[in-house]
Protein backbone atom coordinates (compact mmCIF):
# COMPACT_ATOMS: atom_id res chain seq x y z
CA UNK A 1 0.00 0.00 0.00
CA UNK A 2 1.52 3.31 -1.04
CA UNK A 3 0.72 6.32 1.08
CA UNK A 4 1.96 8.81 -1.47
CA UNK A 5 2.36 9.04 -5.19
CA UNK A 6 1.76 12.50 -6.60
CA UNK A 7 -0.30 15.28 -5.08
CA UNK A 8 -3.53 13.93 -6.51
CA UNK A 9 -3.11 10.82 -4.35
CA UNK A 10 -1.91 12.20 -1.00
CA UNK A 11 -3.36 9.94 1.63
CA UNK A 12 -4.80 11.74 4.66
CA UNK A 13 -3.18 9.03 6.79
CA UNK A 14 0.22 10.31 5.73
CA UNK A 15 -0.62 13.88 6.78
CA UNK A 16 -1.96 12.61 10.11
CA UNK A 17 1.13 10.44 10.67
CA UNK A 18 3.50 13.35 9.97
CA UNK A 19 1.44 15.92 11.87
CA UNK A 20 3.60 18.20 13.99
CA UNK A 21 6.88 16.43 13.18
CA UNK A 22 10.08 18.29 13.94
CA UNK A 23 11.79 17.14 10.73
CA UNK A 24 10.58 15.59 7.48
CA UNK A 25 13.14 14.26 5.00
CA UNK A 26 11.32 13.88 1.71
CA UNK A 27 11.90 12.99 -1.93
CA UNK A 28 12.31 16.03 -4.16
CA UNK A 29 13.47 14.53 -7.40
CA UNK A 30 11.99 17.18 -9.66
CA UNK A 31 11.03 20.83 -9.88
CA UNK A 32 7.78 22.39 -11.10
CA UNK A 33 8.81 22.02 -14.73
CA UNK A 34 8.87 18.23 -14.41
CA UNK A 35 5.59 17.36 -12.69
CA UNK A 36 4.73 14.87 -15.44
CA UNK A 37 8.05 13.05 -14.91
CA UNK A 38 7.43 13.04 -11.16
CA UNK A 39 4.03 11.45 -11.60
CA UNK A 40 5.16 8.94 -14.23
CA UNK A 41 8.22 7.90 -12.22
CA UNK A 42 6.42 7.87 -8.85
CA UNK A 43 8.54 10.63 -7.38
CA UNK A 44 7.63 14.06 -6.10
CA UNK A 45 8.48 17.64 -6.85
CA UNK A 46 9.92 20.00 -4.28
CA UNK A 47 6.60 21.88 -4.20
CA UNK A 48 4.70 18.65 -3.52
CA UNK A 49 7.05 17.83 -0.65
CA UNK A 50 6.55 21.32 0.75
CA UNK A 51 2.77 21.03 0.44
CA UNK A 52 2.81 17.84 2.47
CA UNK A 53 5.11 19.43 5.07
CA UNK A 54 2.86 22.47 5.27
CA UNK A 55 -0.35 20.45 5.60
CA UNK A 56 1.26 18.33 8.32
CA UNK A 57 2.65 21.40 10.12
CA UNK A 58 6.20 20.02 9.95
CA UNK A 59 8.81 22.32 11.49
CA UNK A 60 11.71 21.58 9.08
CA UNK A 61 11.57 20.04 5.62
CA UNK A 62 14.77 18.52 4.27
CA UNK A 63 14.64 17.81 0.55
CA UNK A 64 16.57 14.84 -0.82
CA UNK A 65 16.84 12.40 -3.77
CA UNK A 66 17.46 15.04 -6.45
CA UNK A 67 17.51 14.24 -10.15
CA UNK A 68 21.00 14.46 -11.62
CA UNK A 69 19.63 17.04 -14.08
CA UNK A 70 19.97 19.62 -11.27
CA UNK A 71 23.57 20.72 -10.88
CA UNK A 72 22.37 23.26 -8.32
CA UNK A 73 19.32 22.39 -6.21
CA UNK A 74 18.65 25.97 -5.08
CA UNK A 75 15.76 26.15 -7.55
CA UNK A 76 14.11 23.18 -5.82
CA UNK A 77 14.59 24.71 -2.38
CA UNK A 78 13.18 28.05 -3.60
CA UNK A 79 10.11 26.40 -5.12
CA UNK A 80 9.50 24.56 -1.85
CA UNK A 81 9.94 27.76 0.17
CA UNK A 82 7.04 29.31 -1.73
CA UNK A 83 4.85 26.82 0.16
CA UNK A 84 6.75 26.00 3.38
CA UNK A 85 9.13 28.53 4.90
CA UNK A 86 11.63 26.24 6.65
CA UNK A 87 13.27 24.16 3.89
CA UNK A 88 16.84 23.03 3.30
CA UNK A 89 18.51 20.66 0.84
CA UNK A 90 20.20 17.50 2.11
CA UNK A 91 23.80 16.80 1.15
CA UNK A 92 26.15 13.86 1.58
CA UNK A 93 27.18 13.21 5.19
CA UNK A 94 24.81 15.92 6.43
CA UNK A 95 24.28 16.15 10.19
CA UNK A 96 21.55 18.07 11.91
CA UNK A 97 20.74 18.58 15.55
CA UNK A 98 17.14 17.99 16.51
CA UNK A 99 16.30 19.36 19.93
CA UNK A 100 14.20 17.38 22.29
CA UNK A 101 11.54 19.41 24.09
CA UNK A 102 10.32 17.82 27.31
Amino acid sequence: YKLYCGMDNVDKKLIEFLNGSDVLIFDSTYGDENTINAKNNKHSTSREAATIASQAKVKLLILTHFSSRYKNVDILVNQAKEVHKNVIAAYDLMNIKVSYDK
